[in-house]
Parts: C-alpha cells; sequence; structure tokens
C-alpha cells in the first residue's frame, strides 16, 4: 500500500500503451516495492524506461513507440507527502512520429495542467533516483554537460562545485610542470657543462677587446712607419756603397792623372776635394747607418697582424668561455627564483585542497569517506569505480548516494536485479523500507514465462 504519513513521493499506479515492445500494461503500485520478472524480451526493461522517461528529463527513450503503431502513451501517478501535506500528481507523456520524444502533461491534485511540465517536474522532483547498481559505472567525468556522471550526480546532491577550483588548480599545476621542467634543464645544464673548477675561475670575468682592436686599427700606420725607416735605412747603405765606390774609381783616376801631373793638378785638386766631401757625406751616413742599425735591432721584424689575431682569437675564447659561466652563474639564480615559485605554487594548491576539504567538510556527503572533485571520485581514498570495489560495497554505497540523489521521490529501480542474490536484495529491500523508499528491481526468471510483478517482500519470506 502507499506508505501515508511519510515525506516523499512514491509511483502509485502505471499505464503503458503501444511503448517500445509493450501493447499495453497497467499496475497499482501503490507505494509498494516490487519485481518485474519475466523472460528476456518480455518488456521488463521498457516498463523501467516508461516510469523514467516523464520523471527524468534527460532520459530519452529510442523507438519509444511499437513497431507497427502511430502513437503511445504513458501515463502514472505519483503520491504522497511533502512538508506534512499530502500532495499528488498525475504525469503522461505522449509519443508520435513527429514527436518521439514525447510530449510531457502533468497535472497537480486538483487536476489543473502544470506550466513548463519538465521544470516543474525537475522543481518538485529534482531528477530520478540512479540505479545502485550503476553508479560506480558511470564514468567519473565527461566534458559532455548533459551525460550522466558519478562527479554531476554528487554535484547534484552536495551542490558542491569544485570548477573554480579545479580550474585554478589545473594552472597551476601546468604551471608547476613548466618550472619542474625549467629546473631539471637548468639543473642538467649545471651538471653536464664539463668545466673544471679553474675553468670557471679563469673564465669568470671578460677580456677588454676594446685595446686590443684599438692596437689592430693602428696597426697598418705602424706597418707603414716601419717600412719607410726600414727603407731609409737600405737607401743610406747604397748611398755608401755608392759613395765608396765612386772614392775607388777616383783614387784610380788619380793613379792615372799623377802620370800627368801638370794636366791633371786641378783634376787632383779637384778630386781631393771632391774626396774629401765625399767622405763628410760617409761619415755623415755612416752616423744615420748606425742610427738605422740600433733600430733595426730594436725592430727586428716587420709589424704583423697575426700576432694580434692571435691575441683576439685568444680573448674571444675567452669571453665565449666567460659567457657560459655567466650563463651557468644566471641559471642558479634561475633556479632558486623557479623553486621559490614552485613552492608557492605548491602552497597555493595546498590552500585551493584545504578549501576543497572545508567545503566537503560542511557539505551533505551521502557516504562517510567520499571525496570528489572535477576528476576523481574516491571513498576512503580507493577510486570509486566498479574494478576497485567489490559488489557489496558497490550495492552499500549505491543505495546511499541513489537515496541522497533525490530526497522528494522516493524510487529506487535496479535495472541488473539478476546479478543479486536474495541476501543482498534482503537488505537492500530493507535499508529502502527503513528509510521510506520505494524499491523497483527488475530480475530475469529463468524458467522464462511472461512479464509480472510480484512484490518483494513476499518474494523474500
Amino acid at each position: 500500500m502507499l506508505v501515508q504519513n511519510q515525506e516523499g513521493l512514491r509511483l502509485k499506479n502505471l499505464l503503458i500503451e503501444n511503448f517500445k515492445n509493450i501493447d499495453k500494461f497497467s499496475f497499482d503500485f501503490n507505494g509498494g516495492s516490487y519485481f518485474i520478472t519475466g523472460k528476456n524480451g518480455a518488456g521488463k526493461s521498457a516498463i523501467l524506461q516508461a516510469i523514467t522517461s516523464p520523471l527524468d528529463s534527460v532520459f530519452k527513450p529510442t523507438q519509444a513507440i511499437k513497431q507497427g503503431e502511430t502513437h503511445g502513451s504513458i501515463e502514472m501517478e505519483i503520491e504522497g507527502v511533502v512538508d506534512g501535506l499530502p500532495k499528488g500528481y498525475k504525469i503522461a507523456m505522449y509519443f508520435n512520429p513527429a514527436k518521439k520524444e514525447g510530449r510531457l502533461v502533468v497535472r497537480n491534485q486538483d487536476g489543473e495542467d502544470v506550466k513548463s511540465p519538465a521544470s516543474a517536474l525537475k522543481s518538485i522532483l529534482g531528477s530520478i533516483a540512479i540505479d545502485p547498481l550503476e553508479f560506480s559505472r558511470l564514468p567519473t567525468a565527461s566534458t559532455d554537460a548533459k551525460k550522466k556522471t558519478k562527479v554531476s550526480v554528487l554535484k547534484q546532491i552536495t551542490s558542491l562545485d569544485f570548477t573554480e577550483q579545479d580550474m585554478k588548480i589545473f594552472k597551476l599545476k601546468g604551471d608547476a610542470t613548466i618550472l619542474n621542467a625549467s629546473i631539471k634543464a637548468k639543473e642538467n645544464d649545471l651538471k653536464t657543462h664539463e668545466m673544471s673548477q679553474e675553468d670557471l675561475m679563469k673564465y669568470e670575468h671578460p677580456i677588454d677587446e676594446t685595446p686590443i682592436k684599438e692596437e689592430f686599427e693602428a696597426l697598418g700606420e705602424r706597418i707603414n712607419a716601419w717600412n719607410d725607416a726600414n727603407n731609409r735605412v737600405t737607401k743610406h747603405q747604397e748611398n755608401i756603397d755608392g759613395l765608396e765606390n765612386a772614392i775607388s774609381i777616383k783614387e784610380g783616376n788619380i793613379y792615372t792623372w799623377i802620370e800627368q801631373i801638370d794636366e791633371l793638378k786641378e783634376k787632383i785638386a779637384k778630386a781631393k776635394s771632391d774626396i774629401d766631401k765625399d767622405k763628410g757625406e760617409i761619415a755623415a751616413a755612416q752616423e744615420k747607418l748606425a742610427l738605422g742599425r740600433e733600430w733595426q735591432k730594436k725592430h727586428p721584424f716587420a709589424p704583423s697582424s697575426q700576432d694580434i689575431s692571435r691575441r683576439m682569437e685568444e680573448a674571444r675564447e675567452h669571453n665565449d668561455m666567460h659567457k657560459r659561466v655567466k650563463e651557468l652563474i644566471k641559471k642558479h639564480g634561475d633556479i632558486a627564483t623557479d623553486k621559490a615559485a614552485k613552492e608557492k605554487l605548491d602552497s597555493q594548491l595546498k590552500q585551493i585542497e584545504a578549501e576543497k576539504k572545508e567545503l566537503l567538510s560542511k557539505a551533505k556527503i551521502p557516504v562517510a569517506g567520499l571525496e570528489f572533485d572535477s576528476e576523481a571520485v574516491t571513498i576512503n581514498g580507493i577510486p570509486f569505480e566498479e574494478n576497485d570495489l567489490n559488489t557489496a560495497q558497490q550495492i552499500e554505497y549505491g543505495i546511499q548516494i541513489a537515496m541522497a540523489a533525490n530526497p522528494e521521490l522516493k524510487l529506487i529501480m535496479i535495472q541488473d536485479g539478476s546479478l543479486l542474490d536474495n541476501e543482498t536484495t534482503a537488505n537492500i529491500f530493507k535499508a529502502c523500507t527503513e528509510n521510506g523508499y520505494q524499491l523497483i528491481i527488475e530480475r530475469v526468471r529463468p524458467e522464462g514465462g511472461e512479464t509480472e510483478l510480484k512484490f518483494i517482500e513476499e518474494e523474500l519470506k
């Protein structure tokens, strides 16, 4: 019978016509809990879908109209107590080729049509409770906002939304990843630079290339000056050699002219005079030659760019190494900066995680030890996944979550009821009954037969 004087709405009756593979089906649930049994393909799942379709705006049945028919319909009544007052609604969904998703009609207990029926039902009922066995099979999260996920169900139950915090965490973790990569690269450079401590000290300071460049620029003038001086020395030598040769010739002439003394006295006198003059010039030239020889001793080689080029190359190599040392010193500083930034990011992450824990601690969590964010759902630190929890845990936690998902509509439906043994089914039924929930379980009857509904309490005796 329909539960009286207990908060919440429950399914009173159901009428189905030409829906899925069902010609016609009607049943008075009166808020009671039932098994839907029968062979595969007998319409058990279609009955559950028929209950779900009008109540859950997210659920859209495929090929709702029975094959060969042009129209289909689902009609139901839900009744109960809300805020201490009796409430009731008649809900109908009509399918036709033009409206395959169904046209929803909702009437209140006074027989008045409710405006915006889908929104009204959502406001009255929230959303139909999830299948307890299905929760662990739901994806944890999805980019599709319309797709039901564990996170979306828990957000609805707890009214918690960690989107803002998770976006901050995502950005902070991204920044931390970049900083970690930067630190690792710089630390690797410091480990692999192959410089000795002597090299680091030697190349810590640069060489000023400016005076070398200035010397290089002045090299041309110095080369020209050296060539001029060297040419003058050569000319002095050539002059002396020429004068000495002239003396030899003139001395030979003297001997010739002695034989012709009378004729050549004047020539001799002149020649002697010339000789004295030449000797004077030789003396002057020898003085200049001595000075030139002294200069040559001091400057034995012509100026060359080779030495300056070599020193310039050494300076450039030194300064290249200096730049490398400078980069390594900077990387030491950068690593310290990056690590400080990373510590700040870690601190921000901890703060956001603390905020989330604070929100969780204040929220109405349906299961002790349950935690979640936008990407993960855990129970006592274990991922809430089908493969990580045993069947008993999935059922226990799923029942609590299913009840918390909709405190207004006291209806829980289990599709894969054949997976449950009698003891487990009895425990589920007990939990639902103690909390005032109506339970409908679909079960395959091994021996076959048409679809029929059996009162769960009677079947479990």
